[in-house]
């Protein structure tokens, strides 16, 4: 909202005035933007609720040992300050820092690559990353596909990648391009250990992509993402009964490609296709290609990042894209912590996929 009344403000402004504000911001970006701001300065004037349980009625509360305000709510009575619960909490990373850090996320650099840019440990390049992933997990759940919506199923495998040893479910692969593992053989096609995921993008490019499931995709795997679609749209999609069966038990629409024996056919009679979405599912692949292995237990924020990412590049000019994304998300409240990154609950059922095996975590 901020943003839209500073646009609207200045559509208004002559190009004189247009020019005496920019003179006055250069002076003001060399006296206020430097290495040494933090992220409490742009968030101690954005507090409007509790962190802890959102009443709007709290005081102020003393000083912490470095000057930072502290407030005192007096609804559930939680000390406060304007970082708590959001990415900076607990966090020495300054403001020109994430900046550096997002700019290197929206570009799809490698742990390694951004390590060499930020000037950090690998591990806090790490934990940066999946705060920043935590912090725009909820901006799918706002939206609501509507129109022409492509929907197509799209599977990986399962990552294990960060597990211990100890709380494996089978044996760990043996890494390498050049080899071989037998866990997957005699298992063709679409198995129980293959993670789905619901994938579909609309004709004004809202796109979802959530974790389904294991296995092949069914009407009940699908269901918990009906609220994600608008009455009267559109849904184009193959010929699987499954989708077929969830489109007509939630009274949609639908156009489907015609699977026809010996004949590869690729749009539906009105000339509509899975193209669009298709092309997400290429940009999952190489961001899964370039990570050398996403891990199942994180494997949603990835999914998260990748959808954020194409917002922006969809209507935000790329020098903007940084500074747009740090203002979205920084007063964002989240629950991740560095203690808790790598302990975060697992998406899938592992004993369904693994359980046969008797091994490890399921031998007994």
């Amino acid at each position: 909202m901020a943003m839209k009344l500073v646009k609207e403000f200045l559509e208004k402004l002559t190009p004189a005035q247009i020019e005496y504000l920019n003179t006055c911001i250069f002076e003001a970006h060399k006296t206020k933007v430097n290495e040494e701001v933090t992220n409490y300065d742009n968030l101690e004037t954005q507090i409007e609720t509790c962190p802890i349980c959102g009443s709007s009625h709290f005081i102020k509360y003393g000083k912490t040992k470095y000057g930072r305000q502290k407030y005192r709510c007096k609804s559930c009575n939680s000390v406060f300050g304007a970082t708590t619960n959001t990415f900076f909490s607990h966090s020495k990373i300054k403001f020109h820092e994430w900046l550096h850090f997002i700019a290197a996320e929206i570009n799809k650099m490698t742990l390694e690559e951004e390590v060499v840019a930020i000037g950090k440990s690998k591990t806090t390049c790490f934990n940066m990353r999946h705060k920043l992933y935590s912090a725009v997990s909820s901006f799918q759940d706002k939206e609501k596909l509507s129109g022409q919506i492509e929907l197509d199923p799209l599977y990986t495998k399962i990552n294990l990648k960060g597990t211990k040893p100890q709380n494996m479910p089978r044996r760990s692969k043996p890494r390498g391009k050049h080899k071989s593992s037998t866990y997957g053989k005699n298992l063709p096609g679409l198995s129980h250990r293959k993670v789905c995921i619901f994938s579909a993008i609309d004709e004004y490019d809202r796109i979802l992509l959530k974790i389904a499931g294991l296995g092949q995709e069914s009407e009940a795997m699908f269901k918990p993402f009906e609220k994600y679609i608008s009455e009267n749209s559109t849904i184009i999609t193959d010929s699987k009964d499954s989708i077929i069966n969830f489109v007509k038990s939630h009274k949609l629409t639908s156009e489907s490609i015609p699977s026809i024996a010996k004949q590869k056919r690729y749009k539906t009679v009105n000339e509509n296709s899975l193209g669009t979405i298709n092309q997400i599912h290429q940009e999952f692949s190489d961001m899964i290609r370039k990570k050398h292995g996403v891990s199942i237990r994180h494997l949603q924020g990835y999914l998260d990042w990748l959808v954020f990412c194409k917002n922006l590049k969809y209507t935000i000019a790329a020098k903007q894209r940084r500074i747009n994304a740090y203002l979205q998300i920084m007063k964002q409240r989240i629950d991740l912590t560095e203690r808790n990154i790598c302990t975060k609950k697992i998406p899938i059922d592992l004993y369904s996929a693994y359980g046969d095996f008797g091994f490890g975590i399921f031998s007994s």
